[in-house]
């Protein structure tokens, strides 16, 4: 929702960039706004996501009691994907959620803050597949990309990709911690053209966004 400058087009959401020219143009934006080169994307819709965790398997993932009782409820899944007949019967606490879970359980925006807290389960659920296939070996995790790749839309070669697998394993690469923008306290809430956006201090976003990456200050 950040309310950004597009080249080419009029200010607008930052994800408007995607809807106008794809990775191409939210690379751009993203350069303009935050000063950031993007390298390569991965994008990967609602069939596509569910397809690609099936190779990895459920994910172990905890549930607030409001999550689990909206994930249960006529209300817990939106109508435009078929999560199949199956009644759900989550509780709170951990459980082990099928990839159609998983799909539901990233799309909630109506429990915590809205898209903040969707935004921290979606962080959240990458978090946990890399866990989960963190320690295979080279070979086992070549073979889990091949089969990941027909599922995904990306503007890097399989080589590439395949070598970002290979750079992974040998520097022993993990997940610490997870980070987004806006930064709390630099932007604020506003309507625009009777859109609710935020407006980011781009300056000040830039510059946490850069130090987190590359540790410059």
């Amino acid at each position: 929702d950040m309310y950004v400058s597009i080249p080419g087009y009029s200010d607008n959401r930052l994800n408007a960039a995607y809807a106008f020219g794809g990775m191409k143009l939210l690379d751009k934006t993203i350069k303009k706004n935050f000063g950031l080169r993007i390298d390569g994307n991965v994008a990967v819709d609602f069939d596509g996501f569910i397809k690609a965790l099936g190779n990895i398997g459920n994910l172990e993932i905890e549930l607030s009691k409001a999550e689990a009782n909206f994930l249960n409820g006529q209300y817990g899944v939106e109508k435009d994907v078929d999560y199949g007949p199956d009644k759900w019967d989550l509780k709170e606490g951990v459980n082990s959620l099928t990839p159609n879970q998983v799909l539901a359980y990233s799309r909630i925006r109506y429990v915590g803050r809205s898209d903040w807290t969707r935004t921290e389960r979606q962080r959240t659920v990458i978090v946990k597949a890399y866990d989960k296939i963190k320690d295979l070996s080279l070979g086992e995790l070549i073979g889990l990309a091949e089969n990941i790749l027909p599922c995904i839309s990306t503007d890097m070669t399989k080589v590439q990709i395949l070598n970002l697998v290979r750079y992974v394993v040998l520097k022993h690469m993990n997940i610490a911690e997870t980070y987004r923008i806006p930064i709390d306290g630099a932007y604020r809430y506003a309507t625009v053209g009777k859109m609710s956006v935020l407006l980011p201090d781009l300056k000040k976003n830039s510059k946490a966004l850069q130090n987190y990456l590359y540790g410059t200050q």
